[in-house]
């Protein structure tokens, strides 16, 4: 008898070993067959970045996490600052600058320091507004400024000012005999107090290449949205400008422009950028307010086709590879808690230099991390995304999951006698 139990006993250890092995993978919903990019038209971003070579293959536990939400939410911006171009005769001139509350952070920022901007500090600074001078608080210097964490050029200045809603008047009448005559400034005025806050937002994080990229702003204040006047133009990753933007408003009183047919290149330098400027008069107040957002856009050099296996305690994933290079796949496994709720158990993510052709990466299906969870199917893989490592952007971001199906009846104690 004892001899039995020891081998029930040694059975269902090794059955427990099998787990997801005894599951087949099936698609929630096919994924989407994006269109192959020819990569003979992208010589000028095709220098790969990334060269590492290594395969690799790992997970890290998700449990006691939340339920992961949609991965692909757009960022959402808000403002309460704008920024002005100047040069040194319209400083020592004065320079208008609408404000809206009761304080005003305002900072000189030189676009091309040279020794003469060494001359910039708080004596030289006058603040007036309705004919009274306003005291100028709080006065930091660039390396004061930089030790704070914050970029700014050599010879930037900062203070604060206590205002009224109305125009203020900024000048250094020095400014032409102490400043060179080329000079040129960027003057940010920040209100962090202001009711008025300028909302900028993509539909998403990352694009899929050609898609519609949309792109809504609203002025929002205590009473609700104000109309205003808004332009904006979008910038690639390469810092340079691709187009302006052209706003119009909507029903429900925020704006919206689209633009489609962009292109994927590779985020080495950055995201692709959207920058908006916006001003409106409200009640015989002028507001100003600049924000900006950023996006990610594909570059389908590679795709997930529908061939799917479980091998191995590991998801097999089949992939149309329209251009050689290091790419990496990650998704999140979850199972099904005491309370019939999803629950994450486990991130997955598994990388390798992959040919022009038909490939495959495999993620782990972590054995512990299942047995830890106690958590029962249906087990989903979803939130998969495909990145090319080698060019640093994204490839492919999939809406579809992949569950794992049991083959037969579940195997208990009794199949064992």
């Amino acid at each position: 008898m004892k001899t039995i139990k020891k081998l029930s006993l040694l059975s269902l250890m090794s059955l427990s070993g099998l787990g997801l092995a005894q599951y087949t993978p099936q698609w929630t919903e096919a994924p989407q067959q994006i269109d192959l990019v020819d990569m003979t038209s992208f010589k000028s971003i095709s220098q790969p970045v990334n060269s590492e070579q290594q395969a690799v293959r790992f997970h890290y536990s998700l449990l006691g996490s939340d339920q992961l939400s949609d991965n692909n939410q757009g960022y959402l911006a808000e403002s309460k600052q704008y920024w002005l171009n100047t040069n040194a005769q319209k400083l020592s001139q004065g320079l208008q600058l609408p404000v809206t509350s009761d304080l005003a952070v305002i900072r000189i920022n030189p676009l091309n320091p040279t020794k003469s901007s060494q001359s910039l500090n708080q004596q030289d600074i006058t603040v007036q507004q309705f004919d009274q001078t306003l005291s100028v608080d709080v006065f930091a210097d660039s390396e004061q400024l930089k030790a704070t964490g914050m970029p700014v050029s050599d010879y930037t200045v900062a203070f604060n000012v206590h205002t009224q809603p109305g125009m203020l008047t900024l000048s250094m009448p020095t400014a032409t005999k102490a400043l060179a005559k080329g000079d040129t400034f960027i003057i940010h005025v920040f209100e962090p107090n202001s009711e008025y806050v300028l909302q900028l937002k993509t539909s998403q994080q990352q694009y899929a290449a050609n898609q519609v990229v949309k792109i809504n702003s609203q002025l929002l204040s205590q009473s609700g949205v104000n109309h205003m006047t808004i332009a904006g133009y979008i910038t690639q990753p390469n810092g340079e400008k691709l187009t302006d933007l052209s706003f119009q408003q909507n029903k429900n009183g925020d704006y919206q422009a689209t633009i489609g047919q962009l292109t994927g290149q590779s985020l080495a330098h950055g995201l692709w950028e959207v920058h908006t400027i916006a001003s409106s008069d409200i009640n015989g107040l002028k507001v100003m307010r600049d924000v900006s957002t950023a996006f990610a856009l594909s570059l389908p050099t590679a795709r997930i086709n529908q061939q799917l296996a479980v091998q191995s305690h590991g998801l097999k994933l089949g992939l149309d590879v329209a251009a050689a290079g290091r790419y990496e796949v990650s998704a999140v496994l979850s199972g099904i808690n005491a309370q019939g709720e999803k629950q994450p158990i486990a991130m997955l993510m598994s990388a390798a230099q992959l040919n022009k052709g038909q490939a495959d990466l495999t993620l782990d299906l972590p054995q512990d991390l299942i047995r830890q969870s106690g958590f029962k199917g249906p087990f989903v893989v979803d939130h998969i995304s495909l990145k090319n490592q080698s060019l640093m952007v994204p490839v492919q971001q999939l809406s579809a999951g992949i569950q794992l199906m049991p083959l037969g009846k579940p195997m208990d104690q009794d199949d064992l006698r």
